[in-house]
């Protein structure tokens, strides 16, 4: 299992959305990794099938998984409707 490579910002933003504080260094990093495992692979593949593919950075795919974390459906749908939502952002 890969690492999670969110930038720690953007997890305290998520973290402090969820819990209302900014909880531990530790508290941060499990969300981090719980954000990437759930996340990551859908964002990837969404983003390369995109025309044309993208190859998001890590700070992209935590935006788009702080996204996806609050869209309705299973976690590919989430994943789906926030790399849709990054495109549109993106112009695309």
């Amino acid at each position: 299992m890969a690492n999670s490579d969110y930038p720690s910002r953007l997890i305290l933003l998520a973290y402090f959305i969820q819990e209302q504080d900014a909880g531990t260094r530790e508290d941060r990093e499990k969300l981090s990794q719980e954000l990437f495992d759930a996340y990551d692979e859908h964002i990837a593949q969404l983003c390369a099938a995109a025309t044309p593919p993208i190859d998001p950075s890590a700070e992209a795919r935590a935006l788009i998984a702080i996204m996806a974390l609050n869209a309705p459906g299973n976690k590919r749908k989430q994943a789906q409707n926030a790399v849709e939502a990054y495109l549109v952002h993106r112009g695309r």
